[in-house]
Parts: structure tokens; sequence; C-alpha cells
């Protein structure tokens, strides 16, 4: 399988079948099967649901003229363009005829959702329901105020809103306890609480956020790397959602991501916490606002 050129996001090869197989063998055990092959098909996503997509702004407005494009992973070879244009003043678009089908073992769906080019997210549809309706936020970027998100702590369960800490600087965190390049920058921003704690204490809010869906795997990880020094949020997810409510509302769809947003609510950037120093930052975003007072 050839992950490089026929991913979800891939544009259709129709000269390129991949599929997968996963078998679970004991030691000596040998398989002896043959794999299931089926022609390239321009209609495989069409079936008999319809899909509400409902696009909005951070602002909570809906996302009007800006340009919707639905793709659909047919699992095989690529992704089927469902729909491109831009999206009407209710922020809604609807698509008919589509199909309930899953041809590929992902956990989160086959259709993929971007607005002006920015993976926004998600969906499946099931056979239950004629019509379905899904919500999308557009990315949350410098010079937005931040979305309200909430938030459990770890220590303790307690509900928390990032509003919560509106008239200080908070530098949010996302990441997981199985993703390899999270490790390093949340060990960096343990080190930056120890350093910097005293000094920030009730102007500066360090909030790490961990998407994985249990508090027991977040707090045994966190422990284990003795990562004690920051106080650890999770969020929780609506229904069966594979993504959390709060990078849903941000946004994230990669990990490790970061924002800082300055003590009005305004983010300040987005990126890879490794892009910026954020003691620096924190420093320069200090004497902003400073001088604004």
């Amino acid at each position: 399988m050839d992950e490089g050129s026929t991913g979800p996001d891939r544009p259709i090869n129709p000269g390129r079948f991949t599929t997968r197989v996963e078998y679970d063998l004991q030691p000596g055990q040998a398989v002896d099967d043959i794999l299931p092959y089926l022609p390239f098909n321009a209609e495989a996503y069409r079936g008999d649901r319809s899909a509400r997509i409902k696009i909005f702004g951070v602002n909570g407005l809906p996302a009007a003229d800006k340009r919707l494009t639905v793709k659909w992973s047919d699992g095989h070879y690529g992704s089927l363009t469902v729909f491109d244009g831009p999206i009407p003043n209710d922020g809604v678009v609807t698509l008919n005829g589509v199909s309930s089908a899953v041809n590929s073992p992902v956990p989160f769906g086959p259709f993929i959702v971007a607005v002006d080019g920015d993976r926004l997210g998600f969906f499946r549809l099931t056979p239950d329901e004629p019509t379905q309706e899904f919500t999308f936020s557009l990315l949350a970027k410098p010079g937005d105020m931040a979305p309200d998100i909430e938030l459990l702590a770890l220590d303790s369960n307690d509900r928390v809103h990032l509003k919560d800490f509106r008239g200080q600087t908070v530098y949010l965190e996302f990441w997981e306890t199985g993703c390899g390049p999270c490790q390093a920058p949340m060990a960096k921003l343990n080190a930056i609480a120890a350093s910097e704690g005293a000094d920030w204490s009730g102007k500066v809010a360090l909030i790490p956020v961990c998407l994985d869906r249990e508090p027991e795997v977040i707090s045994t990880h966190v422990k284990s790397r003795g990562w004690m020094n920051l106080r650890h949020y999770r969020s929780k997810r609506t229904g069966d959602e594979y993504f959390a409510d709060a990078q849903r509302t941000f946004g994230v769809m990669a990990y490790p991501t970061s924002f800082l947003i300055d003590p009005s609510g305004k983010i300040v950037w987005r990126g890879h916490p490794e892009e910026r120093d954020l003691v620096t930052e924190v420093q320069r975003l200090d004497r902003v606002s400073g001088s604004r007072r």
C-alpha cells in the first residue's frame, strides 16, 4: 500500500489500487489469502443519504462566501471530490445522494471537509437517518478572538472555561500521550513552568490539553514523565465523536499545536510549539500590553 500517493487527502489515482487487511497471527502461523479487488468507480460516493454541512466562523457567524471543498475517501484509489464551491449566506451546504458506506478503516469517517484549503475535519453518515447534520468551525487563527472551550482539570475533574483566564496571557498546547513529537515540547513546557511559575503567577496561564480519551492514561503518562509543574487538562467529547470538543472548536487536526492568546482574548500566534520561544514571546507580549495600558 502506497500511502504517499493514495491517502484520504490525495486526489484519485485510478491507475493504482491499494487495500489493507489486518491479520492476528500466532508464531509460526501462515495465511494464504487473496486480497479483494474493486475497479475504480467515479460515482462510489453516491448513495441515498443527505448531509447538511454547517460552516461557522470562530465568531459564530456563518462562513458565507468562503470556498467549501468536500471529498470522500474511497479507501482504494484516493479521494473523490463531492462538492467544491462557495458557502451560501446561511453557512449551510446540503449534499444529496451521498453514501453511508465506509471503505477505509478510518475511525473518523470518509468525508473530508476543508474551507479555503484549511482542513476542518471529517464526518461519516450512518444508514439510520436519511438526512444528517454536521457542524464545523473555521480554524482559529491569529487575529481572531479565541473561542471559549470547556476543559476538565486532570487533578480534580473540575470544569473550567478558557474565558475564566481572561486578563492573563494564555498558552494552550494540544497534545496526546502517544504522539512522539509531543513529548519534547511538553517536557520543555514543564521546565518553563518550573522556572517562570513564580513570576508568571496570575499573569500567564499555561494550559496543556491532552486529547486522549481516558484520564487514567493521561495521569499515568504525566506522572511517569515527571511533568508535575503543570496543571493538566483534558477535553470531553460530544457523543461518540473521534475528535475532542476543544480540538474541534480550535480546528486542531495535528499534534502538537499551540496557541498564544493575549489578555484581551485575541489569538497572537498558532503553530508548532517549537516554532517560537515561549518565554521570549510572553515577554514581548507583556511589553506590548504594557504600552497600551
